[in-house]
C-alpha cells in the first residue's frame, strides 16, 4: 500500500509542470551530469516511471533523481549523454475542416443528387483526423481502438485502450474502409470556352449551371495509401483509474515515431475546444442538448460485442449530449468523473472498438456548413456492457476539462 501511494504521489508531482528551464545537476541514476527538468522531457526516467506504474522496480531511482521541489513543482535530474531534452509543441491553428467536401465548390451540376446522413457508413474524406490502432496478443492481430490526430505527431485517445496484454503494432491514418487495398472517388475537371459535347455520346460529361457555358468531365481518382506509423510512446493520464474511480481520467496522448504527412483531403488534425466561446462561438456549458457526431470502426452487431469483429468501414452517428439517468448514475458511482454523456436510449450508441474515437461538435461562426470546423469535445470512454440497450448512453471523456493536461504533454 505504501509503495502504491508513493507511486501515485510521484506521478502527480513529477508531471505537474508545463514548462521548465533546464538547470545543471549531478544526481542522475549514474551520478553523471544532467539537466533538472520535468520527467516527460526525459525519456530515460520517463521509461522507468512507466515501468514503476506497471508494478516494476525503479521507485528508488526516481526518488534519488529528484533535483528540485519548489513552488513550480518537482523536477528530475535527466542524464544528458544519450537524451535529447524534449520540449512541448502547440496545437495547430489550421484544423477541423473537411476539405474533401469542398473540392468542387464553385460549380453546380445541372442534375444535383441529394444525400442524407443515416448515421451509418461515413463519407470518404469526412473525418481525416480519425485513426485506428492495430495490435496483437499472442498470434492474433486485430484492430482494437480509435483516436484523433491533434498534431502531426500526436493522437488523442482513451487511456483504457492501452493494456500490457496488447502489443501496439502501428496506428493507421487516412483510412475509411479497412477491407479495401485501394479506394477511389469521382472528381470533376471543369472545362470552359469549348463546345459542350453531347453527354449521351460522351459518358461522364455534365453541363454546368455554374460557371455558365462550362461543362464538367468526371474523372476517377485514387485515394492515397493510408499511413501506417509505429508508436513511440503512450502517455496515459497519471491519475487514470486512481483511487475509487476506475473510470476517471480516461485519456491518453499517443506520440508517433515520426510526423504524419498532412495532405489536402485525407490526413488532417481536428480542433480541440481550448476556448469554446472564442473558437466555437459558444461556451462549454452549452454543449448540452447539442447533437454531436461520434465515429469509429467498432462493433455494429450486438452478437459481436465480446469479439474483435468491428466494422470495416468507419461509422458515423449523431447523438444528443444530455445528462440522462444513466449518466447521473455514473457520476454517483464514480465521483470525480469529467465526462459528457450522449444518446437518448433509442439504440444509437458507441460500442466495443469505438473507444478512443471522437465526439465532435461544429462551430457556429459560419452558416456554411462546409466551412465549419469540427471540434473533438469528447473521447469515447465507456457505456453499457450491451451496446445500444434501451435507456443507456455513451460516455465520453470531457476534452475541454483536460486542455491544460493535453498541452503539457504534447512533447517531442
Amino acid at each position: 500500500m505504501c509503495v502504491k501511494l508513493l507511486v501515485t504521489w510521484l506521478c502527480h508531482t513529477l508531471l505537474s509542470l508545463s514548462s521548465v528551464t533546464a538547470q545543471g545537476c549531478t544526481n542522475t541514476p549514474d551520478n553523471s551530469l544532467g539537466a533538472c527538468i520535468t520527467i516527460h522531457q526525459c525519456p530515460e526516467l520517463n521509461t522507468i516511471l512507466q515501468h514503476v506504474r506497471s508494478g516494476g522496480s525503479g521507485i528508488d531511482t526516481l526518488r534519488r533523481s529528484i533535483c528540485e521541489n519548489g513552488a513550480s513543482g518537482l523536477k528530475v535530474c535527466c542524464p544528458q549523454r544519450n537524451n535529447k531534452l524534449r520540449t512541448t509543441t502547440s496545437l495547430p491553428s489550421e484544423c477541423g475542416i473537411n476539405n474533401f467536401a469542398k473540392r468542387n465548390d464553385g460549380i453546380t451540376l445541372m442534375y444535383q443528387s441529394v444525400a442524407f446522413l443515416l448515421g451509418e457508413d461515413a463519407d470518404l474524406g469526412a473525418h481525416p483526423w480519425n485513426v485506428v490502432f492495430r495490435g496483437s496478443s499472442g498470434a492474433e492481430s486485430f484492430w482494437f481502438c480509435g483516436g484523433v490526430l491533434i498534431t502531426e505527431q500526436h493522437i488523442l485517445s482513451a487511456a483504457h485502450c492501452f493494456k500490457d496484454s496488447i502489443n501496439i503494432e502501428f496506428v493507421r491514418l487516412g483510412e475509411l474502409d479497412l477491407s479495401l487495398n485501394t479506394e477511389t472517388y469521382i472528381d470533376y475537371n471543369v472545362i470552359c470556352g469549348a463546345p459542350i459535347p453531347d453527354s449521351l455520346t460522351h459518358p461522364g460529361i455534365e453541363p454546368l449551371l455554374e460557371p455558365e457555358g462550362c461543362y464538367a468531365e468526371s474523372v476517377t481518382r485514387e485515394v492515397p495509401k493510408p499511413q501506417d506509423i509505429r508508436v513511440a510512446e503512450v502517455i496515459k493520464h497519471e491519475q487514470f483509474g486512481a483511487g475509487h474511480c476506475r473510470r476517471c481520467n480516461d485519456i491518453a496522448i499517443v506520440k508517433l515515431v515520426k510526423p504524419a504527412k498532412f495532405d489536402k483531403y485525407f490526413v488532417q488534425p481536428i480542433c480541440l475546444p481550448v476556448d469554446p466561446l472564442r473558437d466555437m462561438g459558444f461556451p462549454a456549458s452549452q454543449f448540452q442538448n447539442e447533437y454531436a457526431a461520434a465515429t469509429g470502426w467498432g462493433v455494429t452487431d450486438k452478437r459481436d460485442i465480446f469479439s474483435n469483429n468491428g466494422s470495416d468501414i468507419l461509422q458515423e452517428g449523431y447523438l444528443l449530449i444530455n445528462e440522462g439517468p444513466f449518466c447521473q448514475k455514473q457520476r454517483r458511482d464514480n465521483p470525480g468523473l469529467k465526462i459528457l454523456c450522449a444518446g437518448e436510449g433509442d439504440g444509437k450508441d458507441t460500442c466495443r472498438g469505438d473507444s478512443g474515437g471522437p465526439l465532435m461538435l461544429f462551430d457556429n461562426k459560419t452558416q456554411y456548413y462546409k466551412d465549419q470546423k469540427r471540434f473533438a469535445v469528447g473521447i469515447t470512454s465507456f457505456g453499457n456492457t450491451v451496446c445500444g440497450s434501451v435507456d443507456t448512453q455513451s460516455v465520453f471523456t470531457d476534452v475541454h476539462q483536460y486542455i491544460d493536461w493535453i498541452k503539457r504533454n504534447l512533447v517531442w
